[in-house]
């Protein structure tokens, strides 16, 4: 009888150790739909807002384009931004008003210039080189005369057998042999005849046997060419080729001046597609409205948005895909696990490349790229830890009562731990996406009011007029620089470049320049900085994490009372320590830890209008941890705040 009732406890342990088995399954089958639905909401939000950001951005440079410095600030945007390419203006007659078409400039043309006459005297009588040395003293109003007579010069006197002439000629030539293409053409210089004498130059060097100087300027004279306009760029890309060709193939630069004239043949070929059938189709488009042409698939492949600026004009905004796709892979605002894939679902990297280990991680979800890439997918890999456990447990049905239950119950607290943190992240990150939308909308609702009132016609008086325009480009360029702001924040920082600096010496190059903000703030900044030894930091990541603290200190400072900020260096064991302390409102001794988590704000009375987005106090800790160091904060001046950064001393 004892035998039978413990085969019957027996059997009811096994029984209960099955059934919670099946429940902890069961309830892990239900999160991982709530997780699946959950983060495809939380990736399509990303998307929508990561591609508004984007339009917003093309939108207000379109409508710059009925301005007339279109030049200036097409260079300066493809200088300052990485995934800008070109700009173009047509109107609906199909004229194209930018890039101009320009008639390349006949060098005999520029011979009827006095300075020519004794250089023609000389050569007729067969002194050539005394004509190329008359050619060297050319003068004249006219920048492109200069520029006629020392390319003749140098013609000469490579013909002659005289690189060596040919080379002091072109180094002392006006304009300069370097002379930025851009700036060329402000002086009316033609970029075909810049690039001629370059290659002149080239030749030289190569004939002197200088062919580390003739292929950096070979190298440069690359880039030049790849920053011209299309029209421009158009009859030189052969030119470009051949120059590539004199680049070994294992130069460090090969690649990137490689990518470089790809960029450029990308910027013809849409210059192209709009001339042949963009100009035609869009002479019905209605002001406002923005379109995308992009050709992804070919190579070299192209992306244009275009727009309606208003019943006569149309304007569009090439980017560089590639480019673009780095940024927002760098700027990605969420934990690891999240990446970029192609149509098939394989892991792409920053440059859009397939990457070796593609297919080491599993497809979560996965939703569209949106309007620009609808050819890529975000997606999130999940690893089957939790799956995996879980049917481990079930091949154990005749575990005893105990253990079972004891393995049933950790199971469930850890699902419901692991999903009350991912609900805790995706609230924050929920909160962070209404907190930055809201800070973008405000402005815009502002520049639309004062436009709207422009256009209605309410504002007769020009000085009015001048400056409702001066608040909305005011606007507007808050608007940029938030979304600017906010991009570096979401950033995981990269350290690029390791240099050793003592501590004292990067937080007083660091002071130099908030000293006077915190001036303009009615702020007092000191400093104790003792000598340390040296640490290897990336300069420019540790500026960007302390300057977070410092305006930290400024941001959140108690309302009526000074604010008062220190830093401090020094030396604890092997750490050497940065310390920055301020008298404001503080942190809560139970926030101290989570503050660093991304996302993160402390909220309460005199908190909530401070303006952050949880992101600062998070890059910090982990520039820090990048560094192999440690952040922690602890109480500062009068229950204000102290964060104190260790790093390792070399």
């Amino acid at each position: 009888m004892r035998q039978i009732s413990t085969w019957l406890l027996l059997g009811v342990v096994a029984l209960v150790g099955v059934v919670t088995v099946e429940q902890a399954s069961s309830i892990e089958e239900e999160n991982l739909r709530r997780d699946r639905a959950r983060s495809i909401q939380e990736l399509s939000n990303l998307v929508a807002l990561w591609e508004g950001l984007i339009t917003d951005r093309i939108e207000s440079w379109a409508q710059d384009l009925s301005e007339p410095d279109t030049a200036a600030r097409e260079h300066r945007l493809r200088e300052t931004v990485a995934w800008f390419d070109a700009y173009y203006l047509w109107n609906v007659t199909g004229e194209m008003e930018w890039p101009v078409l320009t008639a390349p400039t006949a060098i005999a043309g520029l011979f009827d210039h006095p300075c020519f006459e004794a250089a023609n005297r000389l050569r007729v009588m067969g002194r050539e080189l005394e004509s190329a040395t008359a050619l060297d003293a050319c003068s004249s109003d006219n920048a492109s005369h200069e520029l006629a007579a020392s390319i003749l010069a140098a013609r000469i006197r490579l013909s002659e057998g005289q690189p060596d002439l040919a080379w002091a000629g072109l180094e002392a030539a006006t304009p300069a042999l370097h002379i930025d293409f851009f700036a060329g053409r402000q002086l009316g210089l033609d970029p075909r005849l810049l690039l001629e004498r370059r290659t002149q130059g080239i030749q030289a060097l190569g004939e002197l046997g200088r062919a580390d100087e003739a292929r950096a300027l070979t190298a440069n004279t690359i880039r030049a060419l790849a920053s011209l306009t299309a029209t421009d760029l158009e009859p030189q890309l052969d030119l470009g080729k051949d120059l590539l060709a004199q680049i070994p193939t294992n130069d460090a630069q090969f690649e990137a001046l490689s990518n470089e004239l790809k960029r450029a043949q990308r910027r013809v070929v849409a210059f192209r597609e709009l001339k042949e059938r963009l100009v035609s189709e869009s002479r019905d488009a209605v002001p406002g409205e923005l379109h995308i042409v992009q050709d992804v698939y070919s190579q070299p492949g192209f992306v244009v948005m275009w727009t309606a600026i208003d019943e006569r004009q149309r304007a569009a905004v090439q980017i560089d895909a590639s480019n673009l796709l780095r940024v927002f892979s760098e700027t990605l605002p969420l934990t690891n696990g999240v990446y970029i894939a192609d149509s098939q679902g394989r892991r792409l990297g920053p440059e859009g490349q397939v990457e070796a280990d593609a297919a080491a991680m599993p497809v979560f979800v996965s939703v569209g790229l949106g309007r620009i890439f609808p050819h890529l997918h975000i997606a999130a890999s999940k690893p089957p830890t939790d799956e995996s456990r879980i049917s481990d447990q079930m091949l154990l049905p005749l575990a005893p009562l105990g253990i079972s239950i004891i393995l049933g119950v950790l199971a469930v607290v850890a699902q419901l731990t692991a999903a009350g943190r991912e609900r805790e992240l995706n609230s924050r990150q929920q909160e962070f996406i209404t907190r930055v939308t809201h800070e973008l909308k405000t402005p815009l609702a502002g520049i639309r009011v004062m436009a709207e009132t422009l256009q209605l016609g309410a504002a007769q008086d020009p000085q009015t007029r001048d400056q409702f325009l001066d608040r909305i480009l005011n606007e507007c360029n808050n608007l940029s620089a938030r979304v600017d702001e906010v991009l570096s924040a979401a950033r995981k920082p990269e350290i690029r470049n390791m240099v050793s600096i003592s501590a004292d010496e990067l937080v007083r190059s660091v002071l130099e320049r908030w000293q006077e903000r915190f001036a303009q703030h009615d702020a007092t900044l000191d400093a104790r900085l003792d000598p340390t030894p040296p640490v290897s930091v990336d300069i420019d990541l540790m500026h960007d994490a302390i300057g977070n603290l410092l305006d930290n200190a400024l941001k959140y400072r108690r309302p009526g009372i000074p604010g008062q900020c220190s830093v401090r260096t020094g030396v604890s064991g092997r750490w050497v320590v940065i310390e920055v302390t301020d008298n404001g409102i503080g942190v809560p001794t139970d926030r101290r830890k989570v503050i660093f988590e991304r996302f993160t704000r402390v909220e309460g009375p005199r908190r909530g209008k401070a303006g952050g987005h949880g992101l600062g106090l998070a890059f910090v800790a982990d520039t820090t941890e990048a560094h192999r160091g440690l952040i922690e904060c602890l109480d500062g001046i009068d229950g204000g705040a102290r964060f104190r950064i260790k790093l390792p001393r070399r």
